[in-house]
C-alpha cells in the first residue's frame, strides 16, 4: 500500500526470517519422514510465505528442505531427485510463474513420483485458471497448502531400484 519504505520492508523481512528460523528449529522432523522440497521459482525473490510454509510443514512432522528464492528449474529438479522429495512446493507472486510450474511438473513427472504443489498470489483468485499439467494447486491459505502437502507426502512411494547386489 506504499505505507512503508523499501528499507522498512527489508528490515521487517529479516526480522520475520529470524523468528521463523527459530520456530523451525523447535520442531525436529524424524529422518524417516517424507521430504518436502520448498522453493521459489526462477526470478521470484519474495520468500517469507514459503518460509512460513516450511515451519508449518516441519510442525506437521514432515522433513522440509528449503532452497529459498530465485532457484533455477534444473536445480529444483536435480535436488528433488537427489533427496528424493515426496513433494516439491513452489511459491510465486509473478503471473509468469504458471509456465514455469507447468515445465517443472512436466519434467518431474517423467523422472520421479514426486508431486508438485504450487501456490502464492500468482495463482490465487481472481487470477485466471491455468492448465498447469500434473501440478496441484495448494489453495489460497497456508493451512490449505499444508493439508495438501501432508496428504500427498504421506501417499508418496519412492522409486526403488530393482537390481541385485
Amino acid at each position: 500500500r506504499g505505507e512503508a519504505t523499501v528499507a522498512q520492508e527489508h528490515f521487517a523481512t529479516q526480522f520475520i526470517r529470524a523468528r521463523l528460523d527459530t520456530l523451525s528449529r523447535q520442531f525436529p522432523a524424524p529422518r524417516t519422514a517424507p521430504t518436502v522440497l520448498l522453493t521459489c521459482l526462477p526470478g521470484e525473490r519474495h520468500e517469507v510465505a514459503l518460509l512460513m510454509l516450511a515451519v508449518l510443514v516441519r510442525h506437521r512432522g514432515l522433513r522440509p528442505v528449503y532452497l529459498g528464492a530465485d532457484v533455477p528449474l534444473d536445480t529444483i529438479v536435480r535436488t528433488a531427485l537427489d533427496l528424493p522429495a515426496a513433494v516439491i512446493a513452489v511459491h510465486a507472486l509473478a503471473p509468469e510463474a504458471g509456465a514455469l510450474v507447468r515445465d517443472l511438473a512436466t519434467q518431474l513427472t517423467s523422472l520421479s513420483p514426486a508431486s508438485v504443489v504450487y501456490g502464492g498470489p500468482a495463482f490465487d483468485p481472481p487470477a485466471p485458471a491455468q492448465d498447469l499439467g500434473p501440478a496441484v494447486y495448494g489453495g489460497t491459505s497456508l493451512n490449505g497448502a499444508v493439508e495438501t502437502i501432508d496428504r500427498l507426502a504421506r501417499q508418496f512411494t519412492p522409486v526403488t531400484s530393482g537390481g541385485t547386489a
